[in-house]
């Protein structure tokens, strides 16, 4: 086995919403760190500000499942290790798009927000 590792903890909250409180909120693909910003409308940002104060935890739940799956399948661990490139934005909605930090892969996390919480709906390999 590789000595790669699932990282946790990789997307400290309290960075990320300092970073979206100094984005360009003007620009169509928002830069927030690393990571590109989509579809954003000024009437998503309690909603956009909720889902940065929340990434540690979306991100761990989402570094969980691709253990999980490298666990149960039989492929080498470089190809379920992948990192945060783009979120998309949509109504009450975000789709966040992984890359492959090793391998050409693609994963998909749909979220959505109830009652100002943030939860996965789907996680799913491309």
């Amino acid at each position: 086995m590789s000595s790669k590792e699932f990282v946790l903890n990789r997307y400290d909250s309290r960075t990320y919403c300092k970073l979206w409180n100094m984005a360009d909120k003007t620009q169509k693909v928002i830069l927030v760190g690393e990571i590109e910003l989509e579809g954003y409308q000024e009437k998503f940002d309690l909603m956009i500000t909720r889902f940065w104060s929340q990434i540690t935890e979306i991100d761990n739940n989402i570094q969980c499942f691709c253990r999980e799956a490298f666990e149960k399948g039989t492929y080498d661990i470089d190809n379920y290790i992948v990192s945060l490139q783009w979120v998309s934005v949509g109504e009450n909605k975000v789709t966040m798009g992984y890359w492959g930090d090793h391998v050409n892969i693609e994963l998909r996390a749909v979220c959505v927000y109830k009652n100002m919480q943030w939860e996965i709906s789907d996680i799913y390999y491309q």
